[in-house]
């Protein structure tokens, strides 16, 4: 079986974390996103795996090398200008299009029976299947509606109906090759405004599995700090300097860090290389190196470091 990883984005909403690399590759619990997602699929039978690039491609490849072998069954789809969520499909059309395949956003950690999703897919006769989990208190997902046979009917699009009782999208389809009837053939598109409300207008069979198991969805920096320290030892990277009167409290730290004497963090994460002079005390903040400021980021600088507010409800 194929499947699919949607890795081409920068994750906005996860700047300035996403300075250095793309979304697909922020790591959790000291591994890249990515190397999460492609080991869900393997684990599922698929043996052929395709992704898609755009933003800082060389991160996501790198990302993957990690996984020594298994890297050896992907296959990369690099997009100039980005093409979205449906548009990414067309590239790899050709290779697709033979049998039902798996796309997974490259930005989830799951431990769903990807198998079971697949027998429940092939059986059902949907030309795709959304994977859903229950709406999740104090988190802002917006809402997919199904009936009681599974089938999808809608997604919520205004606020009004965003307000409305429904299910989460996991970010984890299985798709028919018919679904490239609906697929528009060239430029950017959206699989969910631009395939499926547009399938389901025509009467097709998008269907629907209650997947049972954890998930995690890191679109957020606040997301991403809170979920990252429920994780048993998530929180602290490889090759980090930390010196023994530095408190961290709540804190996650990345790669090659350097935190010297007296410093006090709390509520933070700590990107890769950051280093973080003594006595420096700070909260609820992400801290990138200096080094790596763009335009928008540069009046957060101080010590050698972005200082970014990190809002608890972003």
């Amino acid at each position: 079986m194929k499947g699919m990883i949607l890795a081409a984005g920068r994750g906005t909403r996860l700047l300035p974390l996403t300075l250095s690399r793309a979304k697909a590759a922020v790591p959790y619990r000291n591994r890249p996103l990515i190397c999460h997602c492609l080991d869900a699929l393997i684990g599922a039978g698929v043996n052929q795996v395709a992704v898609n690039l755009h933003y800082l491609p060389e991160s996501v490849r790198e990302a993957l090398a990690m996984l020594g072998p298994s890297s050896e069954q992907v296959r990369y789809s690099y997009e100039p200008v980005i093409l979205g969520t449906g548009g990414a499909l067309n590239p790899v059309r050709d290779w697709l299009e033979s049998e039902p395949f798996l796309l997974l956003n490259g930005k989830i950690v799951f431990d769903f029976d990807l198998r079971s999703a697949v027998s429940h897919h092939r059986q059902s006769g949907a030309l795709a299947t959304l994977l859903l989990v229950d709406s999740i208190a104090g988190e802002a997902f917006n809402p997919v509606f199904a009936d009681a046979s599974g089938r999808v009917t809608g997604f919520a699009a205004t606020p009004a109906e965003r307000a409305l009782p429904g299910f989460v999208f996991t970010g984890i389809h299985v798709l028919d090759p018919g679904i490239f009837r609906y697929v528009p053939p060239s430029g950017f598109s959206d699989m969910v405004r631009d395939v499926y409300v547009p399938a389901i207008r025509q009467g097709e069979f998008i269907g629907s599995y209650r997947a049972a198991g954890r998930w995690l969805e890191f679109s957020t920096l606040a997301r991403y700090l809170r979920l990252n320290l429920l994780a048993p030892g998530g929180a602290r990277g490889r090759d980090c300097v930390i010196a023994s009167s530095a408190r961290l409290l709540d804190t996650v730290v990345w790669n090659r860090v350097r935190i010297a004497e007296e410093c006090e963090l709390r509520h933070c994460v700590v990107a890769d290389d950051v280093n973080l002079p003594a006595g420096a005390k700070i909260n609820n903040a992400v801290l990138v190196p200096g080094a790596r400021a763009t335009p928008e980021f540069s009046r957060y600088v101080t010590n050698g470091c972005i200082v970014y507010p990190l809002e608890r409800g972003d």
